[in-house]
């Protein structure tokens, strides 16, 4: 019997499942500053993030997904035969879901993209060494590494200057005040419009960039096990290769998952990087400028963490506020440390399985 198509659906469930753990791992990202600000309850908050993480991935393009796939070596994944290709997506697949997992168990808001970059880096590593015909290709991986590394310090410099700004045009001291202080508990309807407005740009930035990695990933199971139907010329020159299917399954995946999980890093968002409670003017900032930062980087094809974005985001603000020494250095040193450990941890667990099911499976 053949088990081939059994065995794709089988990958294909792992891909929904990274995108539903990356769903409720980065939804602190877009719902924790309207929650924290008591602008929306918690359900709709989440509710509202799911379905624009949804159509974020719906409508957002397919450049980042097409340059996940580049990452690899797609012509070595396609004539190497299936069992081969089988080990290098389930390899990076179960890494993945692996960090992803303990990073968010322990509250950790390390960044799913460094996870799936990491994975990838570490299955093309292993396939070079044991061919060395297999050429990396490194001016993506590069590009990818400097976006990545660069994309939080953007966001922290354009958050830390939109406060500035903030300061000079808005005379409203309302909009710099923080939930609770002199018993302002519930913001105020402009305010709560705003917070509102900047938390759905989030999460559609999220979906539009995130969300285009699980369909690269479910692009790489349908080369590795169809390689016939999905040639690689075809699908890296355009996005009509690339089946709707995959599209709304990856959607529904990763707006599924937003609506779970969502507390762990809410509180470290609202609460634990900067040493003052998080103001409505911070809130609104830090969500903005974590959506243009995605934005900008979707528009260029680059995978970037929101995670990474909107923590350094909040950071800038802390900065500017209360110099320095307003940020908390216990939950700076793990975020740093998350962002330190997740490359080379992934890259050597993807490594590390990609090695051992080819050499078990791959005769």
């Amino acid at each position: 019997m053949d088990y081939t198509l059994l065995f794709a659906w089988l990958c294909l469930a792992l891909v929904c499942a990274f995108e539903f753990i990356n769903g409720f791992h980065d939804t602190a990202n877009a719902v924790a500053p309207v929650i924290y600000s008591n602008s929306l309850a918690p359900k709709k908050a989440v509710l509202l993030a799911a379905f624009f993480n949804f159509l974020g991935v719906v409508v957002g393009g397919t450049g980042v997904a097409i340059g996940i796939m580049k990452l690899l070596p797609l012509d070595k994944i396609a004539h190497s035969g299936m069992a081969f290709g089988i080990c290098a997506v389930l390899a990076l697949l179960i890494a993945a879901i692996i960090w992803n997992f303990g990073t968010w168990y322990l509250g950790l808001p390390a960044s799913s993209s460094h996870t799936l970059i990491g994975s990838i880096l570490g299955v093309s590593l292993v396939m070079n060494y044991m061919d060395s015909t297999v050429k990396l290709p490194l001016t993506k991986v590069i590009e990818t590494f400097e976006s990545l590394l660069f994309s939080p310090f953007i966001g922290f410099m354009l958050a830390f200057g939109a406060m500035h700004l903030l300061h000079l045009y808005v005379k409203n001291t309302d909009f710099f005040w923080h939930p609770g202080r002199f018993w302002n508990k519930y913001p105020k309807t402009w305010i709560k419009s705003t917070l509102i407005g900047s938390s759905i740009l989030v999460s559609f930035a999220h979906g539009s960039n995130d969300g285009q990695k699980g369909v690269g990933l479910a692009m790489l199971i349908l080369i590795a096990f169809f390689p016939t139907m999905y040639d690689i010329p075809g699908i890296i020159g355009g996005t009509e290769a690339i089946p709707y299917w995959i599209i709304i399954m990856i959607s529904v995946s990763l707006g599924l998952g937003t609506m779970v999980g969502w507390k762990r890093i809410v509180i470290t968002i609202g609460e634990k990087i900067g040493k003052d409670k998080l103001t409505y003017a911070q809130a609104t900032v830090a969500s903005l400028m974590t959506a243009i930062t995605i934005e900008a980087a979707s528009y260029l094809h680059l995978p970037v963490s929101t995670t990474h974005i909107m923590s350094s985001g909040v950071a800038g603000t802390m900065a500017h506020e209360h110099g320095k020494g307003g940020l908390q250095g216990g939950t700076i040193k793990n975020i740093l440390l998350a962002w330190v450990l997740t490359l080379p941890v992934s890259t050597i667990l993807a490594g590390g399985i990609f090695y051992t099911l080819q050499a078990i499976f791959v005769k």
